[in-house]
Formats: structure tokens, C-alpha cells, sequence
């Protein structure tokens, strides 16, 4: 199946990371899908005519690592399940390809996501006190956070300059906690990163045609309710995604 991948991702024409940087869209609109592997490629195909592929360092999937926080309380895991339309996400990442990482903040505001972040490292998965300095100035002033949740995965960045928008797909996701670990290699997830909605856009297009709907459900909650283990965790407001996502999986460890 890699090679299957990597034949049809070569078909598209490539940007640099430099280039891309003119569609950061760090103010933006986010639809995210989930779907199996198995359409990964079909999806792909249908679109290599509307879209450009990055390429950092000659490789068209990049690996990412991600460390999340969130307070003793999982203040941030309770405000997503609430529907708060103020909320907030902090993470350490790894762009492991282009040897950078940033210490991360989303704030999702009204529908729109606002994306500020730092060039940091970290050390024993502890912030610094410039880092907590960093994070109470951009979200919650008064909050201590601690480590909560590990993810990798391999991502796919297709770019349109005109209109600009980026699509991410995550693939090969794995999420850790504690000493335990679960893969999902047999899902993908899809991002779409717009200004502003635009359902004329090729992506939206081909979603619609394939009856996908978008998701109200982050790679942070996915993880935290995989790995709940006995932890006393509500996720009712997630369960049809998760339903979706358990047919989606067949006969792979399920959620609900």
C-alpha cells in the first residue's frame, strides 16, 4: 500500500515549505473528515489536478509528534465536550522532517481557529517558566497544565495558493499515555484549512459527492478517549463520530 501512496502522491506537482508559508492561515476555518485507509488513495487521485504537494527535504509524508497539556481538572477535554465556542489547546510539536518544534496554542473562537505558537524545546515533557509565561499571556491566565497525551502519525499537506487553502491527511496515527499505546493505522483524518468557508473548493466538492460529513472531533480528544482506560471520562457529545469511526474500523478495538 506505501508504494501504491507514494506513486500517486508523485503524480502531483510539489511546494516547497517556504512557498506554503504564503497560506500559513494561522486565522482560520477548520473542517476536519475521517475515513478509512482504503479511500485514502482514491481520494487522492481526484484530486492532483486542483492542488500542490508539499516537499520538505525530497519526502512528501512528514512525520509529527505532538505532547499535549491540559490542567488536573482536563479543563481543555471538558470545554471541547461542553461545545464551548471559546476554547483552547496547548502542545508541544515536532516537525520532525523540517527539525523544527513550537510550542502551540489553538484557540478555537466562535467557529474560527487562531494559531499562535513559539520556537521552544522541551525538556522531561516540563514546561519552563517562560513557556507557562507564553501560554497564560495566549489562553488561560491562571491555568497549571500538566503532560496529558502523546500522538505521532505521517501527514500529507496539499496546497491551493488560489483561492489559498491547505488540506492535511493524517495517516498512521498512534496515541500514548502513560506506557500504553494504540495505533489506528486503518484510519485517516482530513483537514481542511480555509479563511473562510468556501464549499466551491474541490476538496469540499469531493466529500459531498462521497457523502462524508465533517466531524466535531480532534486528534487530542480522540486520543484521551482511546486511552481512557478506567478513567472517568465523558465523551457523549462524541459518540455518533465515534460510532462512524467503530463501522469505519470493523472488527479494530472499539471506542463505544
Amino acid at each position: 500500500m506505501q508504494m501504491v501512496l507514494e506513486k500517486i502522491l508523485n503524480r502531483y506537482n510539489s511546494i516547497s515549505l517556504a512557498e506554503m508559508d504564503s497560506v500559513k492561515l494561522m486565522n482560520r476555518i477548520d473542517s476536519k473528515f475521517i475515513f478509512s485507509i482504503n479511500d485514502l488513495h482514491d481520494i487522492l487521485l481526484n484530486l492532483e489536478n486542483d492542488y500542490s504537494i508539499l516537499n520538505v527535504n525530497n519526502k512528501l509524508t512528514h512525520s509529527y509528534e505532538s505532547l499535549y497539556f491540559d490542567d488536573e481538572n482536563d479543563r481543555f477535554f471538558k470545554d471541547h465536550h461542553r461545545g464551548k465556542k471559546n476554547r483552547f489547546k496547548v502542545r508541544y510539536r515536532q516537525y520532525i522532517d523540517s527539525k523544527k518544534s513550537y510550542l502551540e496554542i489553538k484557540h478555537k473562537k466562535n467557529g474560527r481557529t487562531f494559531k499562535r505558537r513559539v520556537l521552544s524545546s522541551i525538556e522531561n515533557d516540563d514546561l519552563s517558566v517562560k513557556q507557562i509565561k507564553f501560554v497564560r499571556e495566549n489562553s488561560i491566565s491562571s491555568i497549571d497544565l500538566k503532560k496529558s497525551i502523546s500522538t505521532s502519525y505521517q501527514r500529507i499537506t496539499l496546497v491551493s495558493l488560489i483561492p489559498p487553502e491547505r488540506i492535511t491527511f493524517d495517516i498512521s496515527l498512534s496515541f500514548s499515555k502513560n506506557g500504553n499505546t494504540i495505533k489506528m493505522s486503518d484510519i485517516a483524518i482530513a483537514e481542511l484549512k480555509q479563511n473562510k468557508i468556501d464549499r466551491s473548493s474541490p476538496f469540499y466538492k469531493l466529500m459531498k459527492k462521497r457523502g462524508e460529513r465533517s466531524i466535531k472531533l480532534s486528534k487530542y480528544i480522540l486520543g484521551r478517549i482511546a486511552l481512557k482506560g478506567k478513567e472517568k471520562l465523558k465523551y457523549n457529545r462524541f459518540k455518533i463520530t465515534l460510532l462512524q469511526l467503530n463501522k469505519i474500523r470493523k472488527n479494530e478495538y472499539h471506542l463505544v
